[in-house]
């Protein structure tokens, strides 16, 4: 390897820098272009690392550029607009009549746009409760604008840093309603859930209350259990309290997995929505997996995960046996394990 002289060393120290300064900025920055662009860089900068012969075109049209481009200009153009819409300078009539300010970083603020949809898709029939707490208007309709009426005065539970109009409300003492993507969300956590209080009442999974759809937002309603999310605990237990919870873990999912799926089950949601890969983003399979090979295949045929020889390598370690029958065994698991989705009382 030729050794660089002080010239070029110092050349190459003062880009990075530079480059590192601009990612800084490009993390905090409100233009959607720009946390793309910074993002691709990363990723090219992490791939070259790895290996530096590789196709850096073949990185650059897994997505077409120009459209990707072109939609988040157009997403930025819209999210503009709807602030200018909510901003507290513009009048906008609240549900009782009167003229009120909203702000546009409350609930209501965030979810005033919901209000013009001319519909509501029942995607999973709503309880009782939660159509009392709903339909809040004169007309006691199920409509979008009495359901953000219903929202504006809830408690946030958890709000999405990178998109805030993400998150979990508690719209009464015993209910909260999780507000996502549309498009992300095929009903598989919905299923889950009915799944296992219908055979295992007795563990600790909140009940389902109902799902609808508003614009391109998912609403789904579900008992509230109280507690804390063990993230934020983890580093101040002592070594006996992280034994007992682990040992509850453990019985936990003991039970999930002790649920036998019904026969012609394939791989994924139990309601057939097939596997999600959810490492970095959503991907999902393209076809129905039915076996721990087809599973393998999957999860290592991500486009342009690393060279050919980088992802043979990684399978090496994940080679499943041939002889091993205990590796064909399907059971039912959590699909997103970690700290900030375990609640502790």
């Amino acid at each position: 390897m030729e050794a660089l002289s002080k010239g070029r060393q110092e050349y190459v120290d003062k880009l990075f820098t530079k480059a590192k300064e601009a990612h800084l900025q490009a993390m905090t920055s409100t233009s959607s272009v720009t946390k793309h662009n910074s993002m691709l860089l990363r990723e090219l900068e992490k791939a070259f690392a790895a290996d530096s012969e590789l196709d850096l075109a073949a990185k650059l049209t897994k997505e077409p550029y120009a459209d990707t481009i072109k939609g988040l200009r157009k997403s930025d153009l819209e999210e503009e607009r709807r602030r200018r819409e909510s901003s507290p300078t513009k009048r906008l009539k609240a549900s009782h009549g009167s003229d009120d300010e909203v702000d546009p970083n409350s609930i209501a603020g965030r979810l005033n746009y919901l209000r013009s949809a001319e519909e509501v898709i029942v995607k999973q029939p709503l309880a009782h409760e939660v159509t009392q707490i709903l339909c809040t208007g004169s007309s006691s309709e199920l409509s979008a604008s009495n359901i953000v009426s219903a929202l504006s005065n809830a408690d946030v539970v958890f709000q999405c840093q990178g998109d805030q109009r993400r998150m979990v409300l508690r719209v009464s003492k015993t209910i909260v309603a999780k507000i996502g993507s549309a498009k992300e969300n095929d009903g598989r956590e919905y299923s889950a859930l009915q799944h296992i209080r219908e055979h295992l009442p007795g563990l600790s999974v909140p009940r389902p209350l109902g799902e609808i759809q508003i614009k391109k937002r998912s609403m789904m309603f579900m008992s509230y259990l109280e507690g804390q999310e063990l993230d934020g605990l983890w580093l101040s237990f002592t070594h006996e309290q992280k034994r007992s919870i682990a040992a509850e873990l453990e019985t936990f999912f003991s039970s999930l997995r002790s649920l036998r799926p019904p026969e012609q089950q394939t791989y994924g949601g139990v309601g057939g929505q097939g596997c999600l890969d959810q490492r970095r983003h959503n991907r999902r399979a393209d076809h129905q997996i039915s076996n721990p090979k087809e599973f393998e295949d999957f999860f290592f045929s991500k486009p342009h995960y690393g060279s050919k020889a980088w992802v043979g390598f990684l399978r090496k370690f994940y080679a499943l046996p041939d002889n091993d029958e205990s590796c064909d065994e399907l059971v039912f698991t959590h699909g997103d394990l970690r700290l900030a989705n375990i609640m502790v009382t």
